[in-house]
């Protein structure tokens, strides 16, 4: 296999997307979307869980070549990311209000969504996918379609959250809804680096 290493040369324009898709461990504050499962919110405020991630549906598509972790904290009514330059090597936390993320492009159908959150369960369930990641299918350029199993509940001193356990299902070429963004050379190497944060 070959080592994973991952570099940015291009960044997709939001005109590109179709939303945004996230993880609610609890449920949205407004009852929109139920605990423990993925949704995506589009521009104009609209929310709709994503069925197709679920067990039985036909998964969605991530671009693996093309993803970012970093930092990410609220603030000021947005949200303000400090990127690392690969996956294998984190930036220093550049603040406490500071949580590691994660930014990668989805197809789901002919959408195109992007996977931007930070937070516990999300990284915890990249640590969890990222050794399905480590293949031949994954150094020839394809991608992976994942779904989610369940949930695993991991508990802290204080609260606990939910884990959404993803599995890939198979490998497909490049859809062309991601055909925007260019496709890096990647290696193994920073993949095992994810899921060793």
């Amino acid at each position: 296999m070959s080592n994973f290493e991952i570099t940015f040369t291009s960044e997709t324009t939001d005109s590109a997307v179709d939303g945004y898709m996230s993880w609610s461990a609890r449920g949205t504050q407004d009852g929109d979307i139920p605990a423990k499962n993925f949704f995506i919110k589009t521009g104009d405020g609209t929310k709709q869980v994503v069925n197709a991630i679920k067990k039985g549906g036909k998964g969605v598509i991530m671009d693996i070549h093309n993803m970012k972790t970093g930092w990410q904290r609220f603030g000021d009514g947005g949200s303000e990311w400090v990127y690392n330059d690969t996956l294998k090597q984190w930036k220093p936390k550049p603040g406490d209000d500071y949580k590691q993320g994660l930014s990668v492009s989805c197809a789901i159908g002919d959408k195109h969504v992007i996977y931007r959150q930070s937070g516990v369960a999300v990284i915890e369930s990249l640590k969890n996918l990222s050794p399905q990641l480590m293949c031949e299918e994954s150094a020839a350029g394809k991608l992976p379609v994942v779904t989610m199993t369940g949930t695993t509940e991991m508990k802290f001193k204080i609260g606990s959250t939910n884990v959404p356990n993803l599995q890939v299902t198979e490998w497909v070429d490049r859809p062309f809804v991601l055909e925007v963004a260019d496709a890096p050379q990647v290696t193994d190497a920073d993949l095992e680096a994810v899921s060793e944060f």
